[in-house]
């Protein structure tokens, strides 16, 4: 009988009191602007910062685009809207950063973790020569180059 006197008050004891684990609302996805660490149930408040992308072009595909007929100047449309015009010297080297004079700039304002960018590239004719539907994660940064 003594056994149970002591026993009974000490599973009691751990199981309220041991079992319990803190509840900490707050945004538990791990790419979002305001993820927090102690978090451990998501509360829905997520948000993701915006991305910039730059659409630009290097020599090699200046020359491939001449090549098959495009004339410059050539306008870059996302989601079927002319965002800015790129001219045959406005090539790069290597991929330019964000700042870059001569890269056209677009800023998808992200309401999840993904999303989804339409892009063309239109010569002064109206013909285009590079159409791409792309997914995009926000874990790949604020920044991100396209190269037409």
């Amino acid at each position: 009988m003594n056994f149970f006197i002591t026993i009974i008050p000490t599973l009691l004891f751990a199981t309220v009191f041991m079992g319990c684990e803190k509840t900490e609302l707050g945004c538990t996805e791990k790419y979002a602007a305001n993820y927090s660490v102690t978090a451990t149930d998501n509360d829905g408040s997520c948000y993701y910062n915006d991305i910039t992308f730059i659409f630009w072009l290097n020599e090699e595909r200046v020359d491939y685009y001449i090549s098959s007929g495009a004339t410059f100047p050539m306008d870059v449309a996302v989601n079927g809207e002319v965002i800015g015009t790129i001219n045959e010297d406005d090539a790069f080297e290597t991929k330019p950063g964000c700042s870059e004079e001569g890269v056209v700039k677009y800023t998808k304002e992200m309401s999840g973790k993904t999303g989804s960018i339409q892009y063309e590239f239109i010569d002064e004719y109206g013909t285009t020569y590079y159409s791409v539907s792309r997914n995009i994660d926000a874990a790949a940064g604020e920044c991100q180059g396209l190269l037409l």
